[in-house]
């Protein structure tokens, strides 16, 4: 629903929104914290207004998800007030139209995995993946034992809520940062940069916890400490305004209608699957590998950008009805998705918007 211009920037909100919640959920940890021997109960309970007030009360269902389900008046009238304008006569149309191009197009699954749009399943599995790969769920999950073990915040329970609440912190303006430059600067050039970050955040922390490791004093002095501090939150800024956000609204983009619910299921899944997968075993790496765990997220980051630079097309400002196809015509997904690269010419390119290589481009205007 959001025009092109600004569809970065509302889709971030979500995650903004959701970074701000769990800082305030933290806050709410610490305040509790003293409230002996019930504080506990009142933290899980306020957790439950915000779900309880807005979404049970307030929140709608989707035009989409009531037209789908064969309630079009009801859809009309929800899409009026969205709207907050009666005239919804185009839009309404083109949604029923979206919805009978559906039906006859069959089930999304069976098209995600066909080969026109293999650049956009290989897309939704590779970001989430990377996004997980840079290791920001060890580095959240395991703060408090980082910082612990380099007697950053104090000893004891409040010490790890005050570490947690730290990391969510600096990703809450992270997130800011993103709001304000994700359609200014596009989404390759910001992923570019976080990747770059958050290598060299995680390659100096690994040699700085090398050094410490030849100390023989149990914590790290003052300075290594705050140091350590640094390089994490610097981490934690660039996942905040890099791949935090944005491997969640690039594959949200390039997916057409037919194919979007099947292709977000499987980014969904790829990012829980694999960040619980790192959750497990990021304790096991750091005993074998110690401060070599971080060397390896930091390679991750490495790769990750080189994909980005090489194999993500920006979506920048295009309208999302043309991005699937400006994907498709990308010079690398051009050659998966058509046979030998050519592009029908009954599918509308507007080569302006192609992200290619200087060396490609002439080749590209004679395909098109």
């Amino acid at each position: 629903m959001a025009p092109p211009q600004w569809r970065g920037l509302l889709h971030i909100l979500f995650q903004l929104a959701t970074v701000t919640g769990i800082l305030i959920a933290q806050v709410i940890n610490i305040g509790t914290y003293h409230i002996r021997p019930w504080g506990w109960r009142l933290s899980l309970g306020l957790a439950s207004l915000p779900g309880t007030i807005l979404g049970g009360l307030f929140l709608p269902d989707s035009p989409n998800s009531l037209i789908e389900r064969g309630q079009f008046e009801k859809g009309k009238q929800v899409l009026q007030r969205i709207r907050a304008t009666q005239q919804v006569e185009e839009e309404y149309s083109t949604i029923l139209a979206a919805q009978e191009a559906e039906k006859r197009g069959g089930s999304p699954w069976i098209a995600v995995f066909t080969r026109e749009y293999r650049a956009q399943l290989i897309l939704a599995i590779a970001l989430p993946l990377f996004q997980m790969a840079t290791g920001i769920n060890a580095v959240v999950f395991f703060s408090p034992q980082l910082f612990g073990g380099i007697g950053s915040f104090g000893e004891g329970a409040k010490g790890v809520l005050i570490a947690s609440a730290v990391i969510d912190a600096v990703q809450v303006g992270a997130t800011l940062v993103s709001v304000v430059l994700v359609d200014r600067l596009g989404r390759r050039a910001i992923l570019i940069e976080a990747s770059i970050q958050g290598c060299l955040a995680e390659v100096a922390l690994a040699g700085l916890l090398a050094h410490a490791a030849t100390d023989s004093s149990a914590q790290m002095s003052h300075t290594a400490s705050v140091g350590a501090i640094v390089l994490v939150c610097v981490f934690i800024a660039s996942f905040g305004w890099g791949w935090g956000p944005l491997a969640w609204l690039v594959p949200s983009e390039i997916q057409p209608l037919n194919t979007r619910s099947a292709g977000q299921s499987i980014t969904t899944f790829v990012q829980l699957t694999s960040g619980a997968t790192v959750g497990q075993t990021f304790l096991s790496m750091l005993c074998s590998m110690k401060y070599g765990v971080f060397v390896l997220f930091g390679m991750s980051h490495l790769l990750a950008g080189l994909f980005v630079y090489f194999l993500l097309p920006e979506t920048r400002g295009i309208p999302l009805e043309q991005v699937a196809n400006h994907v498709r015509a990308h010079w690398a997904w051009r050659h998966i998705c058509y046979k030998n690269g050519q592009i029908p010419t009954e599918i509308p390119v507007d080569t302006t918007l192609l992200v290619d290589r200087k060396s490609t481009r002439s080749t590209d205007t004679e395909v098109l």
